[in-house]
């Protein structure tokens, strides 16, 4: 890291983008966009939204705010102080932290050579990083002496802004340390979205996340609900170490096990459902229909029954409302009177009247269990089955 970064990144946020910044700086916009993203990785989070017109700082930009512009004035006051002290030297244009660090480590020893024993490097090294120092002041940091080396009058001023930098910037990447070193521990699972708080799922991924905190408090597990697509895809990038899926379509180089399944049933407010056994393809057409979007299991299921139950014009007909918040989805039954597929378990804590016309067997919507094919993560997956449910028959 080196302090033209927290300037140039500072400087974005306060601009409110790459080349106003960059004007500001009199310096490429490439320059000013690759110090932000020096930052990014040093702090590993992002701290902008890039559109196509604008960017904007991310929540933790804005936590991170007033941090930055303490180590962007720091940063600025070290150039100001070491080109006043060049003596006609270029302008400095960045400083490296780790050089300021490593002064202040020689002044706290006393000397080089004991800085260099004590941070067991070598003392060339640690001797090319200081001359490096006092050639961008154009005069000496440090007087030699037989004793070891004490700071100049201009070392000192150095030592006081180097050490209020560092204090900043060890603040600003604490978090970031803590937050790699929980990723690099933390076990990924992908499920699809639970109906609700009270939904036998819900019950169960919480069952199984307390358990597991439990049981092993050093290796936390982090669980994320999606669509059944994105849960696929994470599991191809990375981004999840296994996935419970609403379907048994699972691409074959992945290892599955199907562990519930689940009846679905049109449910719908009274009285469009209670005259006894309706004509389903019919009721489906008479009202509109609240369904997940194509990228959920339980949709795709949903589609195959339309396929060979209606025809095409009928199909055309439907009035079909994408709904991926599952609690909308309720609400548009409960509330607004559409129809909607779900599965039976889910609906029976319901409150108000709800009445369902069951599909047949053969669009059961089976929720599966998907890793990659991999050591760590068929371990992972054996710890999740056996806390999981013993007879997954009627979850929602």
């Amino acid at each position: 890291m080196d302090t033209f970064t927290l300037i140039a990144a500072h400087t974005v946020l306060t601009c409110g983008g790459l080349r106003q910044a960059a004007r500001a700086l009199a310096r490429p916009a490439a320059s000013v966009s690759a110090a932000l993203i020096r930052l990014e990785k040093a702090l590993a989070t992002p701290l902008m939204i890039k559109t196509r017109a604008t960017i904007a700082p991310t929540l933790e930009a804005q936590r991170l705010r007033p941090d930055l512009e303490t180590a962007a004035d720091i940063s600025q006051q070290l150039h100001s102080l070491l080109g006043s002290a060049g003596q006609g030297n270029p302008p400095v244009r960045t400083v490296s932290l780790l050089a300021l660090q490593r002064y202040c480590d020689v002044v706290r020893a006393g000397s080089i050579r004991r800085a260099a024993r004590d941070l067991q490097m070598g003392q060339p090294q640690l001797s090319r990083q200081i001359a490096g120092l006092e050639t961008l002041a154009g005069q000496p940091l440090l007087e030699r002496t037989v004793g070891g080396a004490l700071p100049t009058a201009i070392g000192r001023e150095l030592l006081a802004h180097a050490e209020a930098l560092d204090a900043v910037w060890q603040g600003m990447t604490r978090q970031a340390d803590r937050d790699f070193r929980r990723t690099i521990s933390t076990f990924r699972l992908g499920t699809i979205i639970p109906l609700g708080h009270e939904s036998e799922t819900a019950r169960q991924l919480a069952a199984l996340a307390a358990r597991w905190l439990s049981e092993r408090p050093k290796t936390p597990l982090f669980i994320s609900s999606t669509t059944a697509e994105d849960l696929l895809s994470g599991l191809q990038s990375g981004q999840f170490d296994l996935a419970l899926l609403d379907t048994d379509l699972v691409p074959a180089h992945l290892e599955r096990k199907v562990v519930a399944n689940l009846s679905l049933a049109i449910v719908g407010r009274p009285p469009s459902l209670s005259d006894g056994a309706p004509d389903l393809p019919s009721l489906i057409c008479s009202r509109p229909i609240a369904v997940p979007s194509k990228r959920s299991g339980l949709r795709q299921m949903f589609t195959a029954y339309l396929a060979s139950h209606l025809t095409e014009a009928e199909r055309d007909g439907l009035t079909l409302l994408e709904i991926d918040s599952l609690p909308i989805l309720v609400n548009l039954v409960l509330e607004h009177g559409f129809l909607a597929v779900l599965p039976e378990a889910s609906f029976a804590k319901m409150d108000g009247p709800l009445d369902a016309v069951r599909l047949e067997p053969d669009y059961d919507l089976k929720l599966t269990l998907a890793w990659p094919p991999s050591f760590a993560a068929r371990r992972l997956a054996d710890l999740v089955l056996k806390s999981l449910w013993v007879q997954p028959t009627t979850l929602g």
